[in-house]
């Protein structure tokens, strides 16, 4: 989860606390990219606008990079114009939410979907 927003990150922490995940967290968008490259999440979310580097930038970096071009990024953003959900899904992020009114049991959907139809990022043994 990366948002430079605290309660943003504890809400998300919070909602997720009940499910199988360790949730890590980023104050921007360097550290969500130097973060995802050390630790191989299972699934990104990322805010657009954020201090540092930006939401947009760490896409294209995190999307460039080997290492984690596999790993599903969702973004969550009070950014939501069809311009930034147009850029974020070309740059590959798997899905957009708008932070403006959503529910978090539609983050959970999504974040469950995105799991399923991820591509392994390590080899089956």
């Amino acid at each position: 989860m990366a948002d430079d927003e605290a309660l943003v990150r504890e809400l998300v922490v919070a909602a997720l606390e009940d499910s199988e995940c360790q949730v890590l967290t980023a104050m921007n968008g360097r550290e969500a990219f130097s973060m995802a490259a050390s630790q191989k999440p299972d699934l990104i979310l990322l805010d657009l606008k954020m201090p540092a580097t930006d939401g947009m930038d760490a896409l294209r970096q995190l999307k460039s990079e080997p290492a984690t071009a596999k790993i599903p990024v969702i973004v969550l953003t009070g950014g939501a114009t069809r311009a930034n959900v147009r850029r974020a899904l070309t740059l590959g992020a798997t899905d957009f939410i708008s932070k403006s009114g959503f529910h978090l049991d539609t983050l959970k959907e999504k974040i469950a979907k995105a799991l399923q139809q991820a591509e392994p990022t390590t080899p089956a043994t």
